[in-house]
């Protein structure tokens, strides 16, 4: 609760049903009655309590619709880009987000690099393409690389704490992750 998000995700979903609070934080209790509370119950929460929380409950229940929990799916889930449509000569190819390797960005252009080695300019900066993919398969190495975790073959120590990418395919420019960022990147890379 501290952090608001209950609260603004109740405001999203218009939210009309009773609610039982369980918090830690009595701070809240006051805008939590705002929102069809129940009861406020403080941790530790005594069994006793929850009983009596839990028949009030299931006293109001039928007078109040139930939440819409298909649209709290579709609050909670983001749906990320599958695939770009690129340049290819005079024509525009479409490319699916799975053959896609990494992207650079090198002299105010932005490059998709394909799995199979194929190159293709596009207009997006790299900061704009990274918040359209799933974060679980790609990572922003620095400001220069956005990679697919599919085209790491093997990372290396490298000098002060950092590591050195080596990528498939083959990359002109080393890709180096920061030692800030290298806990990070391994912990993406093991999830």
């Amino acid at each position: 609760m501290a952090d608001n998000l209950s609260f603004a995700l109740f405001q999203s979903l218009n939210l009309q049903t009773p609610i039982i609070f369980t918090t830690a934080y009595d701070e809240y209790a006051i805008r939590a009655f705002e929102w069809l509370s129940v009861d406020y119950l403080l941790k530790p929460i005594k069994e006793e309590q929850l009983r009596r929380s839990l028949d009030k409950f299931r006293q109001l229940r039928p007078a109040t619709p139930g939440p819409d929990f298909q649209e709290l799916l579709n609050v909670l889930q983001k749906s990320y880009k599958s695939r770009f449509l690129v340049y290819a000569g005079d024509n525009l190819l479409p490319i699916e987000v799975s053959e896609i390797a990494y992207f650079v960005a090198e002299e105010g252009h932005t490059c998709l690099f394909t799995r199979a080695g194929r190159r293709f300019f596009l207009s997006q900066s790299l900061d704009h393409i990274e918040a359209q993919l799933d974060p679980r398969q790609f990572y922003r190495a620095n400001r220069q690389f956005l990679l697919s975790v599919s085209a790491i073959v093997k990372i290396q120590p490298y000098f002060k704490q950092k590591l050195v990418l080596n990528l498939q395919p083959d990359c002109e420019t080393p890709v180096i992750i920061s030692k800030n960022k290298a806990a990070d990147f391994k912990a993406w890379l093991n999830a």
